[in-house]
Parts: structure tokens; C-alpha cells; sequence
């Protein structure tokens, strides 16, 4: 299990970077720090939802159920007050942050593709 999430935080991180050279090249270093900063939220999601998996392992049922569910909605709001603080208060482009949390999601395809043999 601890390749798998080596895996899938390595690939989300090389995504992340992709995307904000990306928007680096082809737009400003404004753009940039705006996809990091998207970047930064799926980053803080994954480890979130990794602790998460490791706290409800050894439940089973309606206890793993719940605590999945409970992780899940810890993530939405902290998403959505990250996405808040990066376009309200911080003034940063919404559209970098957006693509870059969406293409690092990718990074979960990967590290499944990986773990198969």
C-alpha cells in the first residue's frame, strides 16, 4: 500500500508541476502561482483522504462507511474554502487553479494503472 501512495502522490506532483510550467510558458508567473496554489488544494486533499484510509482501515461496515463519508465532506469544504481563499481573497486567476485540481486527478488513474499487474 505504501508504493501505491508513493505513486499516486509522485504522479500528482509531476502533473501539478506540468500544468504550471505550462501556464508559465504560456501565460505569466501569475498563472503560475495560480495553478500551484490549485495545485497545492489537490495535494492537500490526497493526504487527506490517505489518512483518512489509514485511520478506517481496520473498520468494517457501516463504521468504514461513515468515516469515509465524514472524510469526504472534510475534503469538499476544505476544497471549496481553499478555491475561496485563492480567488477572493488572493485575487489569483481561476482557471489555472481549476485545471490543475482537475488534471491532478489524473495522478488517481496512474497509481491504479500502476498497481495492476
Amino acid at each position: 500500500m505504501q508504493r501505491n501512495i508513493r505513486n499516486l502522490l509522485i504522479s500528482q506532483v509531476v502533473i501539478v508541476l506540468f500544468v504550471a510550467i505550462v501556464f508559465a510558458v504560456t501565460k505569466d508567473a501569475r498563472y503560475m502561482g495560480s495553478a500551484l496554489f490549485g495545485g497545492g488544494i489537490l495535494l492537500v486533499n490526497t493526504l487527506l483522504f490517505i489518512l483518512r484510509l489509514k485511520r478506517t482501515g481496520a473498520k468494517t461496515g457501516q463504521d468504514f462507511a461513515l468515516s469515509m463519508y465524514a472524510g469526504a465532506m472534510q475534503r469538499t469544504v476544505i476544497t471549496i474554502i481553499g478555491f475561496a481563499i485563492g480567488m477572493g481573497l488572493l485575487a489569483l486567476p481561476p482557471v489555472p487553479q481549476i485545471i490543475t485540481f482537475a488534471a491532478g486527478y489524473f495522478g488517481y488513474i496512474y497509481a491504479a494503472k500502476a498497481q495492476t499487474p
